[in-house]
């Protein structure tokens, strides 16, 4: 696979970053296409940032296995402490639900289960 000279500039960035407000993330870099917007990011959802163009203000972001792009000036890295502390405790989790809270598959999976549980007379 051949990469243009924008991909190369684009590896090797890999961080956490989170949008100083809300970004929408696009199936390309451009904003002259609407209908390129994926999803709209609030403050506070940690985002693995694949790459960044500093010439062209992209960065490319991994969200759900989809590889996306969003304003790099509108993004910021999450803070270390995010990297030291939550990333390696994932490892132990038994489940981890993405999109913020926003899932509404998981959700609905874990209300189902617990409802299991209370339905149930125990909770273990």
């Amino acid at each position: 696979m051949v990469r243009t000279t924008k991909e190369r500039e684009l590896e090797g960035r890999l961080k956490s970053v989170t949008p100083k407000d809300a970004v929408n993330l696009r199936t390309a870099p451009t904003t002259t296409d609407e209908n390129n917007i994926v999803v709209k990011i609030q403050n506070g959802e940690a985002l693995s940032r694949t790459g960044i163009n500093a010439d062209t203000g992209w960065s490319r972001i991994d969200y759900n296995g989809q590889i996306l792009y969003a304003v790099s000036q509108y993004l910021t890295t999450v803070k270390p402490m995010h990297d030291q502390y939550v990333e390696p405790s994932k490892r132990y989790a038994d489940l981890i639900v993405l999109e913020g809270g926003k899932n509404l598959v998981a959700l609905d999976m874990i209300m189902n289960r617990i409802g299991q549980h209370l339905g149930k007379g125990d909770l273990l």
